[in-house]
């Protein structure tokens, strides 16, 4: 039977597993405070100090571990969905007309970049197209 999952409101952290946590990762053993805590900044940050030095997370037990990957799952998550709020706003701007940089759609490069022809995606940029590359695949 798999685990149960860990994070705010889910059966993996609702008890605490048998044990002192009191390691730099103890906070995030299941049912600890950062084995509930949402994902974010401030969560991401708790487990680059709990990580020490080297990111080695010495003295950490496997249950402080999983709740460390846990956490960075859920600050993971959160990061991306910033990100995509982000590219949701330069999509509103594009659509009011009010982008103002030279790279986005309605103000591309004048000549066709080389690099981009259909022989670069079908073999590459060496001398031969990348044919060594794929020559037993032709065979």
């Amino acid at each position: 039977m798999p685990p149960a999952r860990r994070g705010p409101g889910e059966r993996g952290s609702a008890r605490r597993v048998a044990g002192d946590s009191t390691g730099p990762a103890g906070a995030f053993a299941a049912g600890q405070v950062l084995d509930v805590a949402p994902g974010g900044g401030a969560l991401h940050g708790l487990a680059e100090c709990a990580a020490g030095p080297g990111d080695r997370f010495a003295g950490a037990t496997e249950d402080e571990l999983t709740g460390v990957i846990c956490a960075l799952d859920r600050a993971e998550a959160a990061a991306c969905s910033l990100k995509h709020a982000a590219v949701a706003g330069i999509a509103d701007l594009a659509q009011r007309g009010g982008l103002r940089t030279g790279c986005l759609p309605g103000r591309r490069p004048v000549r066709r970049r080389s690099d981009r022809s259909l022989g670069f995606f079908l073999y590459g940029l060496s001398d031969n197209g990348g044919l060594d590359d794929v020559e037993d695949s032709l065979a």
